[in-house]
């Protein structure tokens, strides 16, 4: 099935079978695509690649991460106590969707499908609602993923002074060999992007961390990387950023050529200072719900 074949895919998934397109087929989940490369490999002097037949303004959802609705949880609990039911609300919509926005945007590509053509965002607690809520708690690897935001914003690792650990260091070296390698195979690439700061080491309680992180983790952003490119000493990455929906020029862009130094990351529509960024780990899933968003 080629995502070409379907100029209005919106709707198209209204079979009661749950791998069925809603066109005679059956979507199959691919494989995990997640690609693993070596650290330290050499940065070529001079490469260029994007992901075949992929742009945000095609294949990127139509919607903005911007426009969810404010005071709406993401989801909410029934609870029956004492013979007393309520529901206890979980979250807020408006801290965004980012990291759901962009494993749903592989998932259909992956499948070979377009996105819904709607530019409205789902409503709340419909089928792609819930979907997108699901792979925004997939995108964070809970514990693994959180725990790995709280390392990149420390921000003792943002200096100078800590050389090779630093976070400059470990995007350059670790995180883009393995962005090559994804985008090289054909595959759009998961990114956490670190705009916030913490001090694990300078916190003096176990809740006065809590509370640090968890008032500055969302001021972080997930994006998927379709393309890069190396002129020099230059990189540039192309994202499909879910805060610029339809614009296939939003770029982050970089001097690789000393890591072991805190390196400037431009964000092309962002004046926020970009710390570093790193992959995240992808898994598939059926993109089905994505066009019940009512």
């Amino acid at each position: 099935m080629n995502y070409n074949q379907f100029s209005n895919p919106s709707g198209g998934y209204n079979s009661d079978n749950p791998k069925s397109d809603g066109y005679g087929g059956i979507i199959t989940p691919p494989a995990d695509k997640t690609s693993v490369a070596p650290f330290n490999i050499p940065i070529p002097r001079s490469s260029k690649r994007d992901v075949f037949d992929f742009w945000p303004s095609q294949n990127g959802l139509k919607y903005s991460n911007n426009d969810w609705p404010t005071d709406v949880p993401y989801f909410s609990i029934p609870v029956t106590l004492f013979g007393i039911s309520f529901v206890i609300p979980v979250g807020h919509a408006s801290d965004g969707m980012c990291g759901g926005m962009a494993y749903a945007v592989r998932d259909l590509y992956e499948a070979g499908i377009l996105p819904p053509t709607s530019r409205m965002n789902p409503i709340p607690n419909s089928p792609a609602w819930n979907f997108l809520y699901a792979r925004l708690v997939q995108s964070f690897n809970i514990p693994l993923g959180i725990l790995k935001y709280i390392t990149w914003m420390d921000y003792k690792r943002h200096a100078v002074a800590v050389g090779a650990n630093g976070v400059s260091w470990m995007t350059i070296m670790e995180a883009m060999p393995i962005l090559r390698t994804t985008i090289d195979s054909g595959h759009l690439c998961p990114l956490g992007l670190v705009f916030a700061e913490i001090s694990v080491s300078d916190t003096d309680s176990v809740s006065k961390l809590i509370s640090a992180i968890t008032s500055k983790i969302g001021q972080n952003h997930q994006v998927l990387a379709w393309g890069y490119s190396i002129d020099g000493p230059v990189t540039t990455v192309k994202l499909c950023d879910s805060n610029h929906p339809n614009d296939n020029t939003i770029t982050i862009e970089f001097d690789h050529t000393k890591p072991e130094q805190s390196t400037v990351f431009k964000h092309s529509k962002k004046s926020d200072t970009l710390y570093g960024f790193f992959t995240t780990d992808y898994s598939p899933e059926n993109p089905a719900p994505m066009f019940k968003q009512t």
